[in-house]
């Protein structure tokens, strides 16, 4: 994220899955510079993830 142009307040949308087109608007909280981490983390969630993929026994 730290090269992302935003500040805090700011949106963004995020495209996940190009294929299922899964968008999902995030707001930049808060800046935390004395912690790094390796792997991204979710650290909030509202309702239930959507299913990702479905397999039909039609395939």
């Amino acid at each position: 994220m730290g090269e992302v142009p935003l500040r805090i307040g700011q949106t963004m949308t995020f495209l996940f899955d190009f294929g299922d087109n899964w968008e999902f608007d995030v707001v930049l909280e808060a800046v935390d510079s004395n912690r790094a981490v390796q792997v991204a983390e979710v650290i909030e969630t509202h309702g239930d993830p959507p299913e990702q993929y479905r397999y039909d026994d039609d395939w």
